[in-house]
């Protein structure tokens, strides 16, 4: 009786502070299927919950996830050969403020493990880390810092990849955090600089603490340029150039990306042009930290890469979106890019050409269905005779509970 009366008066005590909790369990199905020069059968079947609370004018998250997937190179084997493998992850654990008002400046901090992007967008940066930002804004002037550390990170969820000796990680099922980065930035911007175009610059550098000749250290200086123009149309437009420091050589790059788009009433629809692409100036292939790839059906990355991308999509129902992706994809130097059946003889730059058929639906506020669809057709003169189509398919399923 004593150990009921105490437990019902703990809860009287914290139903204030309680009342405030949001939370939320999502769970994602994916089956993916490629086919053609390279055959790929894979599932992926994700939990995710998530917890957030104010308090003191202070934002408290934390989500976590349990992950299942398997996968198959053997498509039309009875045996199938299947890799499975689970893995258990804290995704985000952070404290956030914001204080401040528009008259007198704002400041927003951010402190603990989080996901995090740069100012291209993702193209140089597109991961997670244990680490704090801070953003103070006062009238067009914007500033910004941040710092972070890799080496907390499971190997197996992380995207870090800053050298030839993180790739090798990655594939190491043996490793159990991910390889020990140090990451710092600094942002200065100036919104509607000129002409309603926002102006902003980044810094970002990260400090391998590998020991010996496989440490690789990098620093990124990017400027980047977004805002409306006339007509409905909004662009914008980015460049980073960037060192990849070892111990016996020195790999300098150049990033640049842009992208005009258009919004229309009509049903809802969205037209963009886009094109991003990587250079080397010494040394082998642009590196990023942990950057996007080019393509959505074959596996091309920024390393000696480029694209010039078309998009469409509508909305022609309430919770239906579809749409369409043309991608020309290019190399921009003579390197080999690792792609199955590619002429190691061949001097063309164009590779070839994806399409890409996508869309979601959503039926009700807690289910979201999703579909995408491809397939990539290869320059021939790029490609040695006989290499197949390679076609990609894919279906995402969100319960949100």
């Amino acid at each position: 009786m004593k150990c009921t009366l105490g437990a019902l008066t703990l809860l009287v005590a914290v139903a204030g502070p309680v009342a405030a909790l949001d939370w939320g369990v999502n769970l994602n199905e994916v089956p993916l299927v490629m086919w053609g020069q390279t055959q790929l059968g894979y599932e992926d079947s994700k939990a995710s919950a998530w917890i957030s609370n104010t308090l003191a004018g202070m934002k408290f998250r934390a989500e976590g996830e349990a992950d299942v997937s398997a996968s198959t190179m053997d498509l039309y084997t009875p045996s199938k050969n299947l890799t499975s493998t689970a893995t258990f992850d804290l995704t985000e654990l952070s404290l956030s403020g914001l204080v401040g008002s528009e008259d007198d400046g704002v400041f927003q901090w951010n402190a603990g493990r989080r996901a995090i992007t740069d100012l291209t967008g993702g193209w140089l940066i597109d991961s997670r880390w244990d680490g704090a930002s801070a953003t103070g804004q006062l009238g067009q002037t914007k500033l910004g810092a941040s710092v972070g550390y890799s080496g907390l990170l499971l190997n197996s969820n992380s995207r870090v990849a800053g050298s030839p000796a993180d790739v090798a990680d990655q594939s190491n099922t043996s490793l159990l955090l991910a390889p020990a980065r140090l990451y710092g930035s600094l942002t200065v911007g100036l919104n509607e600089a000129f002409l309603r175009q926002d102006f902003q610059t980044e810094l970002l550098g990260d400090y391998d603490f590998r020991s010996g000749d496989q440490a690789v250290h990098g620093a990124y200086l990017t400027a980047a340029l977004s805002g409306p123009l006339p007509g409905g149309l909004r662009q914008r437009l980015f460049g980073t150039g960037s060192a990849r420091i070892g111990t016996y050589s020195t790999t300098l790059g150049f990033l640049a990306g842009t992208e005009l788009s258009y919004n229309s009433l009509f049903l809802g629809s969205r037209l963009a042009l886009g094109a991003v692409g990587a250079w080397a100036g010494w040394g082998y292939g642009y590196q990023p930290i942990s950057g996007d790839a080019l393509a959505d059906v074959v596996a091309l990355t920024t390393a000696h890469g480029a694209s010039v991308k078309l998009d469409y999509s509508i909305r022609p129902l309430g919770g239906l979106m579809t749409g369409i992706k043309v991608n020309s994809l290019w190399r921009t130097s003579l390197d080999p890019p690792v792609l199955a059946g590619f002429d190691l003889s061949s001097t063309d730059l164009w590779l070839g050409t994806e399409a890409v058929l996508y869309g979601s639906w959503n039926p009700t506020s807690d289910l979201v269905l999703g579909w995408s669809g491809g397939m990539f057709f290869g320059q021939p003169n790029a490609f040695v005779s006989g290499t197949q189509l390679t076609g990609l398919a894919a279906l995402t399923m969100t319960v949100k509970l």
